[in-house]
């Protein structure tokens, strides 16, 4: 196959493949997690017709090595030559990569194939889609040692297999190839006369290359994508406590049941949401919900009476409406969406024995909680039309207040379905829809959770009305909480969030070319507050000497250091949103002397700093409340103060 090592075209990505790869940081689920939710998501976004429903097949064996290295132009000498494993995933009944292979700008914005393969990032358009062409579909290339193989088959009968290489180019441990400075190539059938790489289209020859695999290409009247992973990293089937981490394949299949038990096999699906339902096969076995293990056969059940708005008094299955709220909807009578929830015993969830199963902490992949294990357990889900669900949260968290009193034998499963079709009212419609696109639009890049846009607190009331309706539905039992709030924010958000934490001032003062110790204030975090997910509220001090000037900024941790706005743009290119902001800061109105802020004080605020000056001939003190916004949790941040000197 013919290589294209890229330069600043068109079928360019604007990143290197270090930096690409830096920014797909998520240590919160594990990759086959991620790899699961984000390839049947793109999947289920192309899907046909609502009537047909999409099949995926999802593969995992064995290859020779020196078989594929004797395609890749370059990468005959490097690539591993002993057995390797590699998991493929294929759907039917989709639209395939179509759309142009090569144009101009306007023609390849509208191609999925050239925005999967060339352009990382570019959003979905389909109100119904689960996410985008973004920087999720990066796991593939995590999954392995960089090397994904995309082959498709379009309605107008054309087939196209291209390769693809994002590496860290600056790791030579691992580095396969040496001629790419930005560790990213293509491979196809040939060059055109304007340089863009052209797919291999010949059947005999995608038949010969699929070989390599045991696979076989699409057959007649079928279309769809498949992607092939080749070399999977051999610590992905670490062992731990579930049954299912022995192998790949079990792993794969729990994975498929944690988050896309509402529509597997589910035939009501295209009457209740107007899109396909899913079949899914992992090395030939189908996955049924009768197979499901007990804690998502429940969670399937609880979506099933969500869907139909009513409870089942013979699963013990009660349904409330989540009632609107003022100028969300047009319709106050007609709910934002429905709550289903049960009582579950660890007999029915078949944890003694014989079977002996797992918490369904465990299954669902936490094995932490706020409560001790005396008190029973409550895990709440969420989803939207997609049909993943988004997460599982356990006990108290933003959707439940308090602990419910279930008993020490019980859990209490619960699952928030919204009335997506809910037309927004006025105010909103502008920008969104629905309820539905509004959700979508809150989502973060690995669809984990709901965050608010800026102004909108549409998740944070849906939040606070299921939280009122189980605690309300149940007992609360009062537990004392003597965890610091500060000390669980500080693992969750750095170390930014410890209380009474001081931050010295940077200077770049020198005197001869030698740097001095400097003299100046300083700022000091007092008091941390996590107000909703993702909004943290920081009580601080700023001490400053006469004529002092400083600057207070945002920093993401990274595997480079810390980057503030100004570097983070310089990394990535500005492609890739900064993942913080300050959304606000309240100051205290006046100091110890009765003098105002502004007598004594000059500040200049943006999104990312602040900046402020001594304007009088003492010291002063300055305290105040610093609101941050992190829109990706992923990343952990920091707060810097440095002084600006002349």
């Amino acid at each position: 196959m013919k290589i294209k090592i890229p330069n600043r075209d068109i079928q360019s990505m604007a990143q290197d493949g270090d930096a690409i790869l830096r920014s797909l940081q998520n240590n919160s689920m594990p990759i086959i997690d991620l790899f699961v939710r984000e390839s049947i998501q793109n999947s289920l976004d192309a899907y046909l017709s609502p009537e047909s429903p999409v099949e995926v097949q999802i593969k995992h064996g064995s290859f020779n090595g020196i078989s594929l290295g004797n395609y890749l132009e370059k990468l005959e000498d490097t690539v591993p030559k002993s057995k390797s494993d590699f998991i493929s995933i294929t759907d039917i009944n989709t639209t395939g990569l179509d759309g142009a292979v090569v144009g101009d700008k306007e023609e390849l914005d509208k191609s999925n194939f050239h925005k999967l393969i060339f352009n990382i990032g570019k959003q979905q358009t389909s109100q119904h889609a689960g996410g985008s062409w973004g920087l999720g579909k990066t796991i593939y290339f995590k999954l392995g040692i960089g090397i994904v193989i995309y082959y498709t088959k379009i309605h107008s009968g054309e087939e196209r297999l291209l390769v693809s290489l994002i590496e860290n180019q600056n790791d030579e441990s691992t580095r396969l190839l040496r001629e790419s400075e930005r560790g990213i190539a293509w491979w196809g059938s040939d060059l055109d006369k304007e340089g863009n790489l052209l797919p291999i289209s010949d059947p005999s020859e995608i038949a010969s290359f699929l070989s390599v695999f045991g696979l076989t290409r699409f057959e007649d009247g079928q279309t769809g994508t498949s992607i092939i992973i080749p070399y999977i990293k051999s610590d992905c089937s670490k062992k731990t406590e579930g049954y299912w981490e022995n192998s790949y394949i079990e792993k794969i299949e729990m994975a498929v049941q944690r988050w896309y038990n509402p529509r597997i096999s589910n035939r009501d699906y295209p009457q209740i949401n107007g899109l396909p339902y899913l079949t899914i096969q992992v090395n030939g076995q189908r996955i049924s919900p009768i197979e499901f293990a007990p804690t998502f056969a429940n969670f399937r059940s609880l979506y099933e009476a969500a869907s139909r708005k009513i409870g089942d008094d013979e699963q013990g299955i009660v349904v409330k409406e989540v009632s609107n709220f003022r100028s969300i909807t047009p319709n106050m009578k007609i709910p934002v969406g429905y709550l289903a929830y049960k009582i579950v015993s660890s007999k029915q969830l078949e944890m003694y024995a014989p079977n002996n199963l797992p918490s369904p902490l465990k299954f669902i992949g936490s094995g932490k909680t706020s409560k001790s294990r005396e008190y029973g357990h409550s895990i709440i889900a969420y989803t939207r039309k997609p049909g993943m669900i988004l997460n599982y949260s356990a006990d108290i968290n933003s959707w439940l207040k308090k602990d419910l009193d279930l008993g020490e034998d019980n859990y209490m499963f619960a699952l928030f379905v919204p009335n997506s079709d809910q037309r927004m009212h006025d105010d909103y419609f502008t920008s969104y829809e629905n309820i539905e696109s509004y959700l979508r639009a809150t989502e973060l890049s690995d669809h984990s959770s709901w965050i608010d846009l800026d102004g909108y607190t549409i998740v944070k009331r849906i939040r606070e009305r299921v939280s009122t309706i189980l605690c309300t539905s149940f007992d609360s039992h009062k537990k004392s909480e003597n965890n610091s709030i500060s000390m669980s924010l500080a693992r969750k958000y750095g170390a930014i969030l410890l209380p009474n934490t001081t931050i010295k001032n940077k200077s770049t003062r020198k005197n001869n070319g030698v740097r001095k110790k400097n003299n100046f204030g300083k700022f000091c975090i007092k008091e941390t507050k996590l107000l909703v997910k993702g909004l943290i509220q920081v009580r601080f001090e700023l001490i400053q000497k006469v004529d002092e000037e400083g600057i207070l900024s945002l920093e993401v941790v990274t595997q480079s250091g810390k980057l503030d706005f100004e570097k983070w743009t310089n990394e990535f290119g500005g492609t890739i949103k900064y993942p913080l902001c300050i959304e606000n800061v309240i100051y205290d109105e006046k100091s110890e002397d009765e003098s105002t802020i502004k007598d004594f004080c000059e500040i200049k605020e943006n999104q990312y700093s602040i900046r402020f000056k001594n304007l009088s001939d003492k010291e002063i003190l300055l305290n105040g409340d610093l609101y941050i916004k992190a829109m990706d949790e992923k990343f952990t941040f920091d707060l810097s103060f440095r002084a600006i000197t002349s």
